[in-house]
């Protein structure tokens, strides 16, 4: 989809890229490598997914949305899966929960890693919730030693 708008597909990237070199600390270059909209109707849902062969994966809410009718974005701390003992907090923060549920607002840019698992929550709303989703790769080289990649002959 980003093919047709580089205007857009530009200043997405332009954003990962910020935060890659602000917050994650990366002076790698990046590129989106796929890109789609979705269009969710009343009762749908999606299937919990992650994105094999991306490095960071966006949402970008551009439209107006209903508030209160779901279609939030769920993301799943990979975490529990790797606890032995179900202990229960009395309160759930950012550091206990077992996933982050994001309601659709607009001009919110949402990026996490693509290997985290994600779905859309059931939607109950009357118009049609839209959004684009993008996955992004690194560029050039990366990596260390016999786990080195290399990108520059792609191009």
């Amino acid at each position: 989809v980003l093919k047709k708008y580089p205007r857009i597909k530009k200043l997405l990237l332009n954003e990962f890229k910020e935060h890659a070199k602000r917050v994650l600390n990366y002076t790698n270059d990046f590129d989106i490598s796929t890109s789609w909209m979705t269009a969710t109707q009343r009762g749908d849902v999606s299937q919990s997914h992650c994105h094999k062969n991306s490095f960071y994966s966006g949402v970008y809410y551009y439209d107006e949305y209903e508030m209160e009718c779901g279609g939030e974005l769920e993301i799943v701390s990979p975490l529990y899966n790797y606890f032995d003992f179900n202990v229960v907090p009395r309160e759930w923060n950012d550091f206990t929960a077992r996933s982050a549920i994001i309601a659709p607002k607009k001009k919110l840019l949402i990026l996490f890693p693509s290997y985290l698992f994600h779905q859309i929550k059931m939607y109950r709303g009357n118009s049609m919730r839209r959004s684009l989703a993008f996955n992004i790769v690194p560029l050039g080289f990366y990596g260390a030693s016999d786990s080195s990649y290399n990108t520059s002959w792609f191009k």
